[in-house]
């Protein structure tokens, strides 16, 4: 078991709040306040001006990700395919596609565009 802290905050200018996603077992499961089981308890929790900060204790091989909205552009702008970004979340390429699909859909167009292009024109 693991004590890690989350701090749920606010972004001005339209960026938006953090994100939190846990990874565990080759899957991905968004953190949204309380327990995930298998993977979180939410140990402790604070209020703050800006947002919440949590206190949690991750279950053995959960790996949190946290997401702070970038200040132009979206989340994600900078992954040319999905196998780069599976490798970096640490799940395979289709539990990337499910949590991009929900998550960030103009993200998970781009990809699957890139991808009909590669089996196209090969690589």
């Amino acid at each position: 078991m693991t004590r890690y802290e989350y701090e749920h905050e606010f972004f001005p200018g339209g960026r938006g709040y953090t994100r939190l996603y846990l990874v565990r077992g080759g899957r991905v499961e968004k953190f949204i306040g309380g327990n995930v089981p298998g993977f979180a308890v939410v140990a402790a929790k604070y209020y703050y001006d800006w947002g919440e900060k949590y206190i949690l204790l991750l279950a053995p091989g959960t790996v949190p990700f946290r997401i702070v909205p970038p200040e132009k552009g979206e989340w994600g702008d900078w992954w040319e395919d999905w196998g780069d970004l599976a490798a970096h979340l640490g799940v395979s390429v289709d539990e990337a596609k499910s949590f991009v699909a929900l998550e960030y859909p103009s993200l998970a167009e781009r990809l699957d565009a890139v991808e009909q292009f590669k089996r196209e024109y090969g690589e």
